[in-house]
C-alpha cells in the first residue's frame, strides 16, 4: 500500500496540545489553537460549586468534575467536564475521539465542535464529536472517525492512518496497488486497460455503477468506468488533484453532450490537470 499522505491537525486544549500526529511529505505547518485551563489563567476557583458536574457540563476546575473526568477546554473557549479514556484514536461509548493530552500521561473523549464532515476545518476543535479535521497542503475537511466499534456507512471503509488513527474512507476513489488492495469488486486502475495510466493506483468500478456514481466514458478510450459521486472535494482524493464537479467538466471529454447527460444534476470526482 502507498504511503497515505494524509495528516492529522496538530491542537491546543486545555494549554495542553493534543497531539495528534506528525505532518507527512511537504504537507505544511498545521495551525494550532490555544487553550488555557482556568488554573493556568489565575482564576478564582473560590466560586465552585459544592455539586460536581456531569460530562458535557460546564466547569471551573479540576475538582469541578465528577470522578474519572477533566476540565478540558472546547472549540467555544468554554469548560467542559470531559471523560478519561484510556486508548488513543478509539471511539468512547458516546462515539467521541479519544485524543491524548501531551505532557501528561491522560486522554480524553473529547467533545468536540460543531462542524460536520465534508465541510473545511482549520483544527480538530472545530469538528463535530466522532470526527477528525483531516487532510494537508493546506487543505483540511472534518470526516467520520472510526474503530472497531464503529462501522462506516455504506461504500466506505475503516482505514488506519500513519499516526494511528482511524477515519471512514470512500472505497471507491482509494488508493491502490493492486486489485487485491480494493474493497469488494473493485478494481485497481493499475490492472484496468486504458485506466492504467491515466488514474494509477485507484478502486475502481465498471459500469454500470452504483446510484452514487456515475458511468462515464474515458476521454480518448473506449474505456467506461465509475466516478465517486460527491457533496464536496472532501468526498474525492483532493490531496492528489480530484475535486467534486459539476457536468461543466464534461467540456474535456470527446462526448460533452452524451457526458452531460449522465452527469445530470449529480456531483462527480474527477482528476483535474496538475
Amino acid at each position: 500500500m502507498k504511503p497515505l499522505t494524509i495528516a492529522l491537525r496538530i491542537v491546543f486544549i486545555a494549554g495542553l496540545s493534543v497531539a495528534l500526529g506528525a505532518c507527512t511529505e511537504n504537507l505544511g505547518a498545521p495551525r494550532t489553537a490555544d487553550m488555557d485551563t482556568p488554573e493556568d489563567l489565575g482564576e478564582d476557583m473560590s466560586m465552585m460549586q459544592d455539586k460536581q458536574r456531569q460530562i458535557g457540563e460546564t466547569c471551573a476546575g479540576p475538582e469541578d468534575c465528577v470522578e474519572g473526568a477533566l476540565c478540558i477546554g472546547d472549540s467555544s473557549q468554554n469548560y467542559r467536564c470531559m471523560r478519561v479514556c484510556e486508548e488513543p484514536y478509539s471511539l468512547c461509548d458516546d462515539a467521541s475521539v479519544c485524543l491524548a493530552l501531551a505532557g501528561r500521561p491522560e486522554s480524553v473523549c473529547y467533545l468536540g465542535g460543531s462542524i460536520e464532515p465534508s465541510s473545511a476545518c482549520r483544527s480538530n476543535l472545530e469538528c463535530a464529536s466522532g470526527r477528525l479535521c483531516i487532510g494537508g497542503s493546506e487543505e483540511f475537511y472534518c470526516v467520520d472517525a472510526c474503530d472497531e466499534t464503529r462501522t462506516c456507512e455504506s461504500g466506505r471503509s475503516c482505514i488506519t492512518l500513519s499516526t494511528g488513527a482511524k477515519i471512514c474512507s470512500p472505497d471507491l476513489g482509494s488508493i491502490c496497488d493492486s486489485t487485491l488492495e480494493c474493497p469488494g469488486l473493485l478494481e485497481c486502475s493499475t490492472e484496468v486497460e486504458g485506466l492504467e495510466t491515466l488514474f494509477p493506483g485507484v478502486c475502481t468500478s465498471k459500469c454500470p455503477c452504483e446510484d452514487s456514481a456515475t458511468c462515464l466514458q474515458i476521454p480518448q478510450t473506449s474505456t467506461e468506468s465509475c466516478f465517486p459521486g460527491c457533496e464536496s472535494d472532501a468526498d474525492c482524493r483532493y490531496l492528489s488533484g480530484w475535486r467534486c464537479q459539476d457536468s461543466s467538466a464534461c467540456d474535456a471529454f470527446d462526448d460533452p453532450e452524451e457526458c452531460a447527460t449522465r452527469f445530470g444534476e449529480k456531483r462527480v470526482c474527477l482528476p483535474t490537470a496538475q
